[in-house]
């Protein structure tokens, strides 16, 4: 019985510990590097200044650090726009891009834009991507990358191998032709929305240069007073919509001046629009957040009660059998 109990506290005290402490697994059992020419080495990604029909060939070297075999999904994406101001390569089409016509990396792609890596365990291999710059005269840049992640492809495993990893490798391939200077002239508010608590901003890049090095604040002002200001870095593929996404807790709902300022050292771009709140937004999103945390504390204290009542109770068990 003594044996039970114990098999029992130590059963009960895995649980508690399993739901309040984060327990991350081994992510970073692979790595991916560019293989960089030496001109190149200070950057740590691919940057060319082209010339028309140009070949360049795009070396990464994938590594396995694990036991296991692996198989990584290495793919030489266009860059996009995603929500927070960043540059991604996750993907091979977004819809940021604001002209179909403006040339993209994936359309100078020489054979395969998707190839994969079998490493088994400790091992490493070399991927290349083969580009060729066009014939037809382009001014600006073109932005892509090549990213890497390990996938779980049936040709590779089977039901009881399968690995998975939520860590993904990007590596920024910048080509560059008749090298422009990017300018905040060009840099421009689209619109700017408020919709289930979240504020939507929409900015527009009209130049074919990459913007960034670049940040932006956005800032809420009621009555002359700053209510929310969010400060961050920001960036856009050339000509494209840029998004920028803030969520709306502990705001009032009501009437407010948005201040959208975009600068570097040296300049700064100043944007300005009135926006609207609606209460049934708002309220909804702070009784929900509101909610959720006094129902996390609730679970807690009921959990630690539990526990506690259990531990009293084996110890006075304990105490009995030894004295008899």
């Amino acid at each position: 019985m003594i044996n039970f109990l114990k098999f029992t506290l130590i059963l009960f005290i895995s649980i508690f510990c399993a739901n309040f402490i984060n327990v991350k697994a081994d992510s970073f059992n692979y790595s991916v590097n560019p293989i960089l020419p030496n001109s190149l080495q200070n950057k740590g990604y691919f940057d060319y200044k082209v010339h028309r029909n140009q070949k360049i060939k795009l070396w990464i070297e994938v590594n396995n650090d694990s036991d296991k075999t692996i198989v990584v999904k290495n793919s030489l994406n266009d860059g996009f726009n995603d929500e927070n101001g960043i540059i991604s390569y996750s993907s091979d089409y977004n819809s940021s891009t604001l002209s179909r016509s403006k040339l993209r990396l994936s359309s100078m792609v020489v054979g395969k834009s998707i190839k994969y890596s079998k490493l088994l365990p400790h091992s490493s291999s070399r991927v290349f991507f083969r580009i060729q710059i066009p014939k037809k005269y382009f001014k600006g840049d073109v932005i892509g990358g090549i990213n890497s992640f390990i996938c779980n492809q049936s040709k590779y495993f089977n039901a009881n191998s399968s690995v998975k990893n939520l860590v993904n490798y990007s590596t920024t391939v910048l080509l560059r032709h008749k090298v422009l200077k990017s300018s905040l002239k060009n840099i421009h508010l689209n619109d700017a929305k408020v919709k289930n608590n979240m504020l939507n901003i929409c900015m527009l890049n009209l130049q074919s240069k990459v913007f960034y090095g670049y940040n932006i604040s956005v800032q809420l002002i009621k009555n002359n007073k700053v209510i929310l200001k969010r400060t961050s870095k920001y960036s856009m593929v050339p000509m494209s919509f840029g998004y920028y996404k803030i969520f709306l807790f502990n705001v009032n709902p009501g009437k407010y001046k948005l201040k959208v300022t975009v600068y570097d050292k040296h300049h700064k771009e100043y944007f300005y629009k009135n926006i609207f709140i609606k209460s049934s937004y708002q309220l909804l999103g702070t009784y929900s957040q509101k909610n959720k945390s006094s129902f996390i504390y609730i679970i807690f204290f009921v959990l630690l009660i539990t526990f506690t009542i259990m531990i009293l109770f084996i110890l006075k068990y304990l105490k009995i059998s030894r004295w008899y």
